[in-house]
């Protein structure tokens, strides 16, 4: 059974940070990689609160997901929206990281 399209929330519930999700506190517990690794650059856009798609990754690597899989496994809590792009069948991962990990991350070193 399917929960009704208003109770879903913002991007269809799929990787949508909850807004209630900001009344509890959330500790960062993640370690940083290499910064000349990819997954270091892919963090350090991230960490400016900018978002990453495959295709504005290119110039760097096609292999944008691996560095986010990478990134989760070390703890960092990386949230993938589906993203319709016109003209495209099927949508795309729009990465991110929440807005509390952000918080925490810059608590922490800046």
């Amino acid at each position: 059974m399917t929960a009704p399209a208003d109770n879903l929330g913002r991007g269809g519930g799929r990787g949508v940070e909850p807004e209630q999700g900001e009344l509890f506190e959330r500790v960062l517990n993640a370690s940083y990689p290499s910064p000349d690794s990819l997954a270091g650059r892919v963090l350090a856009v991230l960490l400016k609160g900018r978002r990453l798609r495959q295709l504005e990754w290119l110039e760097n690597s096609w292999r944008l997901s691996a560095s986010i899989q990478e990134l989760k496994y070390l703890g960092w809590p990386v949230i993938s929206v589906p993203v319709q792009i016109p003209g495209r069948k099927r949508p795309v991962a729009e990465y991110c990281l929440p807005r509390w990990a952000l918080r925490e991350a810059g608590a922490h070193h800046g």
